[in-house]
């Protein structure tokens, strides 16, 4: 169950005249696709072209921000998801590109090991699927409780091992009930066709459940 991401970087000046300041999201059959502009070095701008789907293969991950096979992939998609002509022209303008892959881990795994010497946080803990944009958000927030816990060891109130579990204990269910929430709305947003998928959005925004959700993962877990 995984979702495959495709990114590309192209010339400022390549969206559509006017939309220089927002960030745009579409959504078409099967694939969705974010567009925005970004301030770079030397004072030059880029536009950003990232396109999302259902992962269909085990494809590893380009991280060389070379591949051209991206783009056209990113390019195809789009046209299949017959999402508009200027994001095609986008993905196509993109000189650089990137992919990888982001799938459901079980999250019952122990995350600390080799008798407290080795402990995990973010993404390495948790892999967190992007569509409520948590995951930066809960490895900060790992790193505080983590933090916490290891000053108690240092006042002596606590020895290593129950100051791990006590992080682990913090913030395991924190993160894996927005991890679901998160693979949930990727499912929605590139697996249910376009009917679903929309009527899903409406009843969810009328009943205040789209809005729980995302004031869950905004406020803090620690």
């Amino acid at each position: 169950t995984g979702i495959r991401i495709r990114w590309g970087v192209a010339p400022g000046g390549t969206r559509e005249e006017g939309t220089e300041s927002e960030l745009h999201q579409w959504f078409g059959e099967g694939a969705y696709c974010l567009s925005a502009t970004y301030g770079g070095t030397e004072g030059r701008s880029y536009d950003q072209c990232v396109v999302v789907s259902a992962d269909d293969g085990n494809a590893g991950v380009n991280a060389e921000w070379g591949a051209m096979d991206v783009r056209d992939d990113m390019e195809a998609r789009l046209r299949a998801a017959a999402l508009p002509d200027h994001l095609v022209t986008l993905a196509r303008s993109c000189e650089r590109c990137f992919e990888l892959g982001a799938h459901l881990h079980n999250p019952l795994v122990p995350w600390s090991g080799l008798d407290g010497r080795a402990v995990l946080i973010g993404d390495a803990a948790h892999a967190m699927p992007p569509f409520l944009g948590q995951g930066t958000n809960q490895a900060v927030q790992d790193a505080y409780c983590l933090a916490q816990e290891l000053a108690r060891v240092q006042r002596n109130q606590a020895d290593l091992p129950e100051a791990l579990a006590a992080y682990e204990g913090k913030r395991k269910f924190a993160t894996a009930r927005l991890a679901v929430n998160s693979r949930v709305l990727g499912f929605v947003e590139t697996g249910l066709p376009a009917v679903a998928r929309d009527n899903f959005f409406r009843a969810t925004a009328f009943t205040g459940v789209a809005k729980t959700v995302f004031l869950d993962g905004a406020i803090p877990k620690v």
